[in-house]
């Protein structure tokens, strides 16, 4: 070949003069040196546009794009205003008989954000500002996240709603499921989706660092295909992903809610939309300070049907959201499918997240997605912008100041007792309500003042972290049974949790709990203080007389009292839990309320067989991790 030929006659002439080589080529080899110089040059333009261009734009054997960004508005028909833009991060696709693996590869690092107007430090992913990417994969796969971090604290990442079935190493548990990730350090999580499907999250699972660490995660199925019922059906879907940005660093929340003279932490200063809102903020609203951007913008198209998933990644917030002018027909509740059923708000509390179809079928224009707080008073600036295309631009919408007040909205039952899973739908982790019970757990927690320090007692216990992380201990060959901090289940046995709430400080109010590992029937709830002769017995009796109950991993426990007794520690409201033990590993529960969980407001369970109850099957399984390791 030429190329060959020249280079090694190069090689043997390199003495010659520029002359002597001119002579020695014909002049038929000279419009193909000229042709290989041109490709030469060619080829290191393009490798120095990889490098210096392009950096992370080119994916490798178990690495990802870290950097990409769909943010490009060519071809945008004048009368569609340019969504907010969402900063992409790819997954690495490979697969390993029929599973699928999805790999991701997460970097924590620190920098200025002004999400809401206002410039303060926060954490980014990828160098991105909360939500953190999307996680998007498909049913019967297996998910790979790994986690750099780069920060000045350690920290974990829960993987919300995905029940761990064969790998709760990956549930992200600090002292439970995991030593805590330090900085400089690295951690690797393996999970199998399986036979998991819909809406569900990712978040630190350390202190407060959920506030800024967190995004959606979502398992695609066939719900938008021809051969599923009508009813479920749409065009397209949206993410919504709800949460809480406070003007105080993180240490100086913690310090409130920690500190001996206890202050509950202030009241987020915005409730963003997908990372977004907006404020005037005294004196630092100056050019440093704005975000021109403004509320979250989606654009939709009249006449089509969209899917919006809510999800609430707030640390504190129970939330109340609507569309202007547009209904909702509720499809998912904690991914799980249920009877469709037409409602014009959600009420979605944290942890919680809901689909919803809505139709585009009012005049064209531009909508208020409006989110504002429960029970407690909080910011008005919930807000985010639905745009029909043709619509007049809404910069007004945009950039409006929406801080004129603050306000308490009530909280009540909404429509709970109607969301009813589909059953006709076959999905596989839906299980029937357990008939009966084998073991039954009263939860009553209390926040209570020890020293000089506010803590939450549960049954008069206060939560204290494992020296040596549980696991660790299983793998020792240590009894970790330890009620009410360690609860033992056995495998197959049914189990029901009774969640019970207490008045503080003249006041009760709901929360939120969340427990790992599973889905639960919500079967049942009342007023005052659990009485297990008489509610008890009112459980199983509806339990006879119905079947359909809420079926989800995030249940809240509303404030509910009749007797009048307003003093401190006074019993204001209960609810019930019932599901069949079917998946070995540590679960934590907890309180979904983040300074509530750092207050000490959890409990852990230890689910095994008799066979195994160390857990060592799946401390050294064979599954997906010897499969990972294999491609990776």
């Amino acid at each position: 070949m030429p190329f060959k030929e020249t280079h090694s006659l190069l090689n043997n002439n390199d003495q010659e003069s520029s002359y002597r080589l001119k002579k020695q080529y014909s002049k038929r080899y000279d419009k193909k040196f000229i042709i290989l110089l041109i490709t030469l040059a060619g080829l290191i333009l393009f490798l120095l546009w990889i490098k210096i261009v392009q950096p992370n734009n080119f994916l490798s054997r178990g690495e990802f794009s870290s950097n990409i960004f769909n943010t490009s508005l060519q071809n945008t028909p004048p009368s569609k205003v340019p969504a907010s833009a969402t900063p992409k991060t790819t997954a690495t696709i490979s697969s390993i008989g029929n599973t699928t693996i999805f790999h991701y590869n997460f970097i924590l690092t620190e920098g200025t954000i002004s999400p809401d107007n206002y410039a303060q430090n926060g954490y980014l992913i990828n160098g991105q500002s909360s939500p953190g990417p999307e996680i998007r994969i498909k049913k019967y796969s297996t998910l790979i996240v790994h986690i750099t971090n780069k920060l000045k604290v350690g920290v974990t990442f829960h993987f919300h709603g995905i029940h761990q079935s064969k790998s709760f190493l990956s549930d992200g548990v600090p002292m439970v499921t995991q030593k805590i990730i330090p900085p400089g350090g690295t951690f690797t999580y393996e999970i199998d989706t399986w036979p998991q499907v819909g809406t569900f999250f990712y978040h630190a699972h350390t202190g407060l660092d959920i506030i800024w660490l967190y995004g959606p995660l979502n398992i695609e199925d066939d719900s938008n295909s021809q051969s599923f019922p009508a009813a479920y059906q749409y065009d397209e879907d949206r993410v919504f992903t709800l949460s809480g940005i406070y003007h105080e660093s993180l240490t100086q929340i913690m310090t409130r809610i920690t500190g001996p003279v206890h202050q509950y932490p202030a009241v987020a200063s915005s409730i963003a939309l997908n990372g977004r809102s907006y404020g005037l903020w005294g004196t630092k609203s100056n050019a440093a300070y704005k975000n021109t951007t403004g509320y979250y913008v989606t654009n939709v198209e009249q006449g089509k049907t969209y899917r919006f998933r809510f999800i609430n990644a707030a640390s504190d917030s129970l939330l109340c959201c609507n569309v202007t002018a547009h209904s909702f027909t509720v499809i998912e509740t904690d991914g799980v499918y249920v009877d469709p059923i037409v409602t014009d708000h959600i009420v979605i509390t944290p942890g919680q997240r809901y689909s919803v179809l809505i139709k585009m079928n009012q005049p064209i224009g531009n909508y208020h997605i409006s989110c504002k707080q429960m029970e407690s008073y909080g910011p008005l600036n919930g807000i985010g912008i639905l745009h029909n295309d043709g619509a007049s631009p809404p910069t007004d919408k945009m950039l409006r100041e929406d801080r004129v007040g603050e306000e308490a909205l009530p909280l009540d039952n909404w429509i709970l007792d109607q969301l009813h899973p589909n059953v006709a739908l076959g999905q596989i982790d839906l299980y029937k309500v357990p008939k009966n019970v084998d073991r039954e757990f009263v939860i009553d927690a209390f926040e209570a003042v020890v020293g000089q320090q506010h803590i939450y007692l549960v049954n008069g216990h206060y939560f204290e972290e494992p020296i040596i992380p549980y696991f660790m201990q299983l793998k020792q060959g240590i009894n970790i049974t330890n009620p009410p901090q360690v609860f033992e289940i056995l495998e197959g046995e049914s189990i029901q949790i009774v969640f019970q709430n207490q008045r503080t400080d003249d006041f009760c109010f709901s929360h939120p709990w969340h427990i790992h590992g599973h889905s639960f029937h919500v079967v049942g709830h009342g007023a005052n203080r659990y009485d297990p002769i008489v509610d008890g017995t009112r459980i199983q009796k509806d339990i006879a007389d119905r079947e359909q109950f809420q079926f989800r991993d995030s249940v809240t426990v509303y404030a509910n009292q009749t007797l009048g007794d307003y003093t401190d520690g006074a019993f204001c409201g209960w609810t019930a839990v019932r599901f069949s033990a079917h998946n070995p590993g540590l679960w934590l529960g907890h309180c979904h309320v983040t300074p509530h969980l750092i207050m000490g407001k959890k409990f852990v369970i230890w689910e095994h067989s008799i066979e195994d109850p160390y857990l060592k099957e799946l401390m050294t399984a064979k599954s997906n991790r010897q499969r990972v390791k294999a491609v990776f």
